[in-house]
Order: structure tokens, then C-alpha cells, then sequence
């Protein structure tokens, strides 16, 4: 973990020889900045996240323990150190009475200041933290309800099993537009659009907009429950206060299809249950809506309302639906069992007589339409399409023999998965070269981990840990090779002084500079450009 720290003194030089200090330290990786003043720090600090702040009490304009306070507003988890030449009993009292600070006296030397850092990053990375984390992530949750509840019903959907007691306090928690302790009617729709005529925004919108003219036609106390099952999927499930025919409900769904089809210009097709059912059932139900769908999807067919109660699935079906369900999910989580589940359905397929059969063709569609949603997702080349064979991936009967097709299947699968890394390792050398040109460009300016990673918009965390694993360099490691490299490059020029040497490297205090150069290159700037000359 990289910890950001802000030293600030009016004494430039203790300021400076605490930073050089600290940066000798090989236990933490720290990002140190060196202020002068309280105020000039405290504005830095409103800009970026700052985990410790080492300040002197005793300064002009505003004091050690101002500053410590306005930051304390600001990040409430900084830790901070307090400096000072004497041992002020006022300021004491001040300093301890919060658990996150600590005082430390000058002459006590540097091994008192670092037994204080050492609790402090202690303290970071305690349970209060953890207790503190989790108390900010429940507030954020509420704000994602909507997402959550999303989630809810689809690992219902998926078969997730919730004890009696779980589910209504999943009630309780999440504001469930459902009771689901009540029976629901299931419904999946699907749109006819292809999913990659529009923007994500768009497809949003359109889905938006559906569910708002669907409930123009439900009875005004309906409860409704919707979920994005993917960019042309929707599954819902609503609950009356009374049963409903099913003469009735699918009046409601012919007016919802007529509506959208004249209204939004959109063709959408059914398939639904005409009885309520308990959650307990969602995904049993699931699985045969989903199943239906595909079969009648890959028939070309259009604006169809299918009630699953009337459409028998064929022997051992369910079985089957099951595990291809488990498989897509665990495919689209990258999971390493979805491998394994994968395996397990190309053995049902190659035992199938024939590529005729109704039952292979169900199978075959099951995996083949869930290839075909993550090769839309991918937005891969028409080049890498082509070279995915896609006529034998829509064509069930492409293939002369049941095997022949697993075997596709197969290979389809790892070459997607390969095709992910390859575009995530891409991704990440981009975002390496991006930051590397950015520093080059500004090593004279603030290059801090933060400034940085909002630069690629990306967590810093993130960045740091992405940057060492495709450079085997520690960021910091680097930004501070680069301004070495450039400090040489500018002594060896004896037009420049030292002084103007470290206002071009952005450094705010030629004695810094020296003793920044010095850490890292073992002589002072004056003693490297001495050699150079005398070399």
C-alpha cells in the first residue's frame, strides 16, 4: 500500500531532512510532499487523499493544530504527528485527546518520529478502519438499491437458496418492490433490436421506456420487480392484490406489445407464466422461460406470446436448461468452474444422436446464444469475427455430428477467453504507456500518485499495483528515476546553475533538491558535475 504524506514546517530545512529521512525508509512506500506553510499544505491537501500529516505546531499564519483540524474535516482518517522544539502541556492535551494523533518533541530525533509513523500506518490499517469502511459501504449501498435489488432477484433467479430469515430481512434492507414471500406472476421479454444498433444509453432508455408503458396497463395497486437479464432481456415479476386470469394477462401483455411496437417503434415477443409462483420456484421458472425463449428466438419468429404452462419441455430438459444456466453465469464471471460446467454440457451434446434432434438443438442454442451475447459484448473486429467461424456458431445444423459441434463449442469458448486477456493485457500496457508519457512531459510539476491516477481515471491503488506488474518497477520508483535522469541531463550543462537546475526539476528548495540527489545518487549535484568535469 502506498501512503500519501504531507510534511509541513516553516523551518525549511527540518521539513526537508524529515522528508529524506522518510524516503530512506524500505518498510513503507511512501509519496512524501515537503510544505512551508500551513496554508499552502492545507490547499493541496482539500485536492487529494492524504493518509499522514507530519506538521510543526508552532507556525506563522496557522498553527499545527488549525491545520490538523481542517484536515481532520476533510479526511477524517488522517493520521497526524505533531511537531514541536518544547514540550507545550496545552498543546499536549489538545493533541491526545483524538486517538488518530500523536505529539512528538524535536530533540527527541528522528527514532521518536518514526516509532510515531510506525503507529500511525499501525493505526491505518486496524479494525477501526475495517468498522469505519464498513459503516461508509452500508451508506452507499442505500444508494444503490435499485442495483441491489436487481441482484437480489436475479441470484433468486440463478437459484441462490436464502434461509426464511434471510429473505425478510432481504425485505426489510433492500425495500423490495415485491413481497416475496407472496407468489408472483414470471414474465421474460425480449427485444427484437439487435443489440449492437445502439448505445448502451440508448438500449437503457428504450428498456426504461418499456417498463413505463407495460405499467400504464397493470391494475393501479400492482407491485413490479424488473430485472436486465442482458442488452435485449428483461425479466419481471408482478404481484396483484388478487389472482389473475389468464385470459386477463395476456390481454395486458398484447396491449403492452401493441403500444411499444406503435409508440417506440420496437417489436418485443413474451413468454410468461399463467400462475403465480413462491420464490422458491424462481428458478425452476427461470430456467424454463429462458429455455423457451432461445428455442423460439433462434426460429426467426417475432411479436410471439408463449405461455410456459402450455409448452412441455421435452425429457430430461430441465436437467439440462439447469446446468447451461449455471454455466452462463459462471462464464460471465470469468469463474474458474465455468470451464468444468462447460465440459460437462459438451459431453450431453456429443452422447445426442443427431444435429436433427430437438434436444440437441435446445442445447446447441443454449451455448451458442450465450457465446454469441459475449462476442457482441466484446465489440470484436470484423477480422476477429471472421476468424471465429460465427455461419457455424448460428447454424446448429453447420455441423455434420453432434461431437463435431461440442468440439467447436470448445474451441470457441478458450479462444474468447483468450481474446479477453489478450484485450485486457492490452489495456493495461496502454494505460502503463499513457502515464510514462505523462510523467516525461511533467516530471517538473506534481506528478503524485492521485494526480496520476486521475489523469487515466482510474483508483490509485489500482494504477500503482498495474505499473509494477508491467514494468517491474514501483511507480514511484520510476518517477523518481526520470527526474534523476533529467537532473544529470540538465548539470552536465554548466550554463545552468544548481539552483536553476532544481527550479526546473520543480523542486521548491535548492537544499532539498541536494539532499533528494544525493539520497539516490551518493553525491551532491555539485560533487556529479565536479566528476563530470574532471572525467
Amino acid at each position: 500500500m502506498v501512503y500519501r504524506v504531507v510534511i509541513v514546517d516553516d523551518e525549511s530545512y527540518i521539513a526537508d531532512s524529515t522528508a529524506i529521512l522518510l524516503e530512506s525508509e524500505n518498510e513503507w512506500e511512501m509519496e512524501i510532499q515537503v510544505f512551508y506553510s500551513a496554508r499552502q499544505a492545507l490547499k493541496r491537501i482539500q485536492g487529494q487523499k492524504t493518509d499522514i500529516l507530519i506538521a510543526d505546531i508552532r507556525m506563522p499564519e496557522m498553527d499545527g493544530l488549525q491545520l490538523m483540524d481542517a484536515v481532520g474535516r476533510i479526511w477524517p482518517m488522517c493520521q497526524i504527528i505533531l511537531l514541536t522544539a518544547h514540550a507545550q502541556f496545552d498543546y499536549v492535551y489538545q493533541a491526545i485527546r483524538q486517538s488518530s494523533v500523536d505529539y512528538v518533541l524535536k530533540h527527541d530525533g528522528y527514532s521518536a518520529l518514526r516509532a510515531a509513523v510506525e503507529r500511525a500506518v499501525a493505526r491505518l490499517n486496524t479494525s477501526n478502519l475495517q468498522q469505519r469502511l464498513l459503516m461508509e459501504a452500508k451508506a452507499q449501498a442505500q444508494a444503490a438499491l435499485p442495483w441491489l435489488q436487481r441482484e437480489f432477484f436475479l441470484e433468486l433467479a440463478h437459484g441462490v437458496r436464502y434461509q426464511a430469515q434471510d429473505i425478510a430481512r432481504a425485505r426489510e434492507e433492500l425495500n423490495l418492490p415485491i413481497d416475496v414471500e407472496k407468489p408472483a406472476y414470471p414474465l421474460m421479454l425480449f427485444i427484437h433490436q439487435p443489440a449492437g444498433s445502439e448505445a448502451l444509453l440508448e438500449r437503457t432508455q428504450r428498456m426504461s421506456a418499456i417498463a413505463l408503458a407495460a405499467g400504464s396497463f397493470l391494475p393501479q395497486d400492482a407491485r413490479v420487480a424488473t430485472m436486465q437479464v442482458d442488452s435485449r432481456c428483461l425479466l419481471w415479476f408482478w404481484q396483484f392484490s388478487e389472482e389473475m386470469s389468464s385470459a386477463k394477462l395476456e390481454g395486458m401483455l398484447e396491449g403492452i406489445q401493441a403500444m411499444v411496437q406503435s409508440q417506440l417503434d420496437t417489436v418485443i415477443s413474451f413468454v410468461y407464466s399463467a400462475h403465480g409462483v413462491d420464490w422458491t420456484r424462481y428458478e425452476q421458472v427461470f430456467n424454463r422461460l429462458s429455455a423457451l425463449m432461445t428455442m423460439r428466438v433462434m426460429g426467426g419468429e417475432k411479436m410471439w406470446l408463449l405461455c410456459a404452462d402450455l409448452e412441455p419441455l421435452l425429457g430430461g430438459e430441465h436437467q439440462r436448461v439447469a446446468r447451461a444456466a449455471r454455466w452462463i453465469s459462471a462464464y460471465r464471471a470469468d469463474d474458474p468452474n465455468a470451464q468444468e460446467e462447460l465440459e460437462g454440457l459438451l459431453d450431453q451434446l456429443r452422447s445426442m444422436d443427431s444435429v436433427h434432434d430437438m434436444a440437441y438443438m435446445h442445447l446447441y442454442l443454449q451455448i451458442a446464444m450465450s457465446l454469441a451475447q459475449v462476442i457482441q459484448e466484446m465489440g470484436l473486429s470484423p477480422s476477429e469475427q471472421a476468424g471465429l467461424m460465427p455461419h457455424k456458431l448460428y447454424d446448429a445444423k453447420a455441423h455434420n455430428t453432434p461431437p463435431e459441434a461440442a468440439d467447436y463449442l470448445k474451441w470457441l469458448s478458450r479462444r474468447l477467453i483468450d481474446l479477453r486477456r489478450e484485450s485486457a493485457q492490452d489495456s493495461m500496457k496502454a494505460l502503463v504507456g499513457h502515464v510514462k508519457g505523462y510523467i516525461l512531459q511533467h516530471y517538473d510539476e506534481d506528478v503524485s500518485l492521485n494526480k496520476l491516477a486521475g489523469f487515466v481515471h482510474v483508483n490509485a491503488s489500482y494504477l500503482s499495483r498495474v505499473f509494477k506488474q508491467n514494468t517491474g518497477e514501483n511507480l514511484l520508483e520510476y518517477i523518481r528515476r526520470v527526474r534523476l535522469d533529467k537532473a544529470k541531463e540538465l548539470l552536465e550543462k554548466p550554463s545552468l546553475r544548481i539552483h536553476e537546475v532544481s527550479e526546473m526539476l520543480g523542486f521548491q528548495n535548492p537544499a532539498y533538491f541536494s539532499f533528494y540527489f544525493k539520497k539516490n545518487m551518493g553525491m551532491t549535484p555539485r560533487e556529479y558535475r565536479d566528476s563530470i568535469s574532471n572525467g
